[in-house]
């Protein structure tokens, strides 16, 4: 949503997966928990509910 990608409507971990499928491919992707870049990283209760989002995002979008 925060991606200047497709004005913010893309979802290309979807578009991705659609892509593999109609051609037969297995898809899967490989989240880190360790990103360092992101500002409330050094707030362990802060950095969890983060995380948390992103893979609610991945796994419900």
């Amino acid at each position: 949503m925060s991606s200047p990608w497709k004005n913010g409507q893309g979802d290309v971990v979807r578009e991705c997966a659609d892509a593999c499928r109609e051609e037969g491919i297995g898809f899967g992707i490989y989240v880190s928990p360790w990103d360092r870049h992101e500002p409330c990283y050094s707030d362990p209760q802060k950095y969890d509910d983060f995380y948390c989002g992103q893979l609610e995002e991945l796994l419900t979008g």
